[in-house]
């Protein structure tokens, strides 16, 4: 059997030594491993893998694209959100939170372009490590991998948002759909390779979409 033996000492003080009559603990080394667990975002899907457990599923949302304040980072907001003291009226001394739009025009996202993508919170059991890996679609050895996608931030040329892996079999929101001003968007990402100030060429494309892979452990 595999099992961990553990002084329990009964401290009076973090001075105090530990006495003769301290307990002895078996604890199983098994049963520390199979309460672990993580937690990730699946982006641009509102259901998990099967390697996963769903903790909730959500809308992503951001801030607007066009706007220099607020965030920078993107959210999985609940699909049934719960308020509490909340104010009539807008104000200016507030952040602001939009859905966010997928935009780009790009491959397996063509058929989403200007509809708002959807998320999930997810727990993968008995694996406590969860990992994003940009520029890979398969896991290093001994990890699971929980989705592959592509890479997708704010548009270069727009306000900084963050990196974040959108599942390559993306959906969308129902009923969303058209060019809605007041969004946040997520774009494909593309590698920039050069001799002086980029990625490294042979490894790198230039103009190429970055592909990512959420793994866990």
């Amino acid at each position: 059997m595999d099992v961990r033996i553990i002084s329990m000492c009964v401290l009076v003080s973090l001075q105090a030594g530990c006495r003769a009559d301290d307990e002895i603990v078996e604890v199983s080394a098994r049963g520390f491993q199979s309460s672990a667990g993580s937690v990730y975002t699946r982006w641009g899907r509102g259901d998990c893998p099967n390697t996963a457990t769903l903790v909730y599923s959500g809308i992503i949302g951001g801030s607007h694209w066009n706007q220099r304040g607020g965030a920078s980072n993107y959210l999985c907001l609940h699909n049934t959100p719960v308020y509490e003291i909340t104010t009539s009226k807008n104000n200016e001394k507030r952040g602001k939170i939009f859905s966010t739009e997928y935009e780009g025009d790009f491959g397996p996202f063509s058929s989403l372009n200007d509809h708002d993508a959807p998320c999930a919170v997810c727990e993968a059991k008995q694996r406590a490590t969860s990992l994003m890996v940009p520029g890979r679609n398969s896991c290093p050895n001994g990890w699971t991998r929980e989705f592959d996608g592509y890479l997708h931030s704010g548009e270069y040329r727009q306000y900084r948002t963050e990196y974040i892996c959108v599942d390559k079999h993306g959906s969308d929101r129902s009923g969303t759909a058209g060019d809605i001003f007041a969004a946040s968007r997520i774009y494909p990402v593309e590698s920039k390779c050069a001799q002086k100030g980029g990625l490294p060429c042979g490894p790198y494309r230039d103009a190429a979409e970055v592909t990512c892979v959420v793994c866990t452990k």
